[in-house]
C-alpha cells in the first residue's frame, strides 16, 4: 500500500543525488507540494537514494527522476531551499 505522497529524485550535479518527499501535512491543493516536503541527501547514486527512501519512509507510490544531463531548466528556489536544509 502506498501513501500517495509526491516524491522526486534530483541529480543536482553529476553523481550528487537528493530526493524530496512530501510530508503529508500540507494542503493537497498546494501550488508547489515541495513547500511541504523534506529533502534527503546527498547520495552518490540514484540507487542509493532510492534505497534510503525505502528503508526510512513509507512507499510514496511513485516518483519522478530528474537527471543532471537531462535538466533543461535551473533548479527552482524551492528545491534549493530543500537541499540546503538536507545538507544541515
Amino acid at each position: 500500500m502506498s501513501t500517495g505522497l509526491n516524491c522526486t529524485f534530483e541529480e543536482i550535479e553529476p553523481d550528487v543525488w537528493y530526493y524530496a518527499l512530501e510530508t503529508g501535512m500540507g494542503p493537497k491543493s498546494a501550488w508547489d507540494w515541495r513547500e511541504y516536503a523534506d529533502a534527503f541527501g546527498p547520495f552518490p547514486t540514484e540507487e542509493i537514494a532510492r534505497d534510503h527512501l525505502h528503508r526510512h519512509h513509507a512507499n510514496p507510490g511513485g516518483y519522478c527522476v530528474n537527471r543532471f544531463v537531462d535538466r533543461k531548466f535551473p533548479i527552482s528556489e524551492t528545491l534549493k531551499t530543500l537541499i540546503e536544509k538536507a545538507r544541515k
